[in-house]
């Protein structure tokens, strides 16, 4: 199991995905407390990825409580020793979209051909769901590309450690 976290300066996207990349969890957690209470539950082998912040400016009040609130679930996972890796946007970006261009649209594109090709085969409808039903938002889509990136860059990361 892989958790792809999308960080926000209060709260934050997760989504993980099995080893098929069947998406088995899609949720946004506003209190870093509950944050600590769920990790504990997720299985001691799974990898957390977090969406690295990259400053390429000056940074204003929420790109600073962004990195606070990455600091605190880098904390997390050292203290329910659970392993983690930062990934940058850029690199999120490269790999699932083959360019750092076109942004969040780009990300959405390249995700739904990696779950069927189309809107309706992806995200399907209340009445026959496809495999993104429910994911709605940039946030999640973002904390999926996490997940989907450091799966399939998994010897990358492991390399590292």
């Amino acid at each position: 199991m892989i958790i792809g976290i999308d960080p926000g300066p209060t709260d934050m996207a997760v989504v993980a995905i099995n080893d098929d990349k069947k998406i088995i969890i899609a949720d946004h957690i506003t209190t870093i407390s509950l944050f600590d209470l769920e990790i504990s539950h997720f299985p001691k082998d799974c990898l957390i990825a977090i969406e690295d912040y990259v400053i390429y400016q000056p940074v204003g009040q929420a790109g600073r409580d962004t990195i606070k609130m990455i600091g605190a679930i880098r904390y997390l996972c050292d203290k329910h020793k659970r392993p983690f890796v930062e990934i940058p946007r850029g690199d999120i970006l490269r790999h699932i979209c083959g360019a750092t261009k076109g942004g969040d649209t780009a990300l959405r594109a390249a995700v739904m051909d990696r779950y069927g090709g189309s809107r309706k085969a992806a995200w399907g409808t209340k009445k026959d769901k496809g495999p993104l039903y429910g994911l709605t938002g940039s946030h999640l889509l973002a904390a999926l590309g996490v997940a989907i990136t450091a799966d399939e860059t998994r010897k990358q990361w492991e390399d590292k450690e």
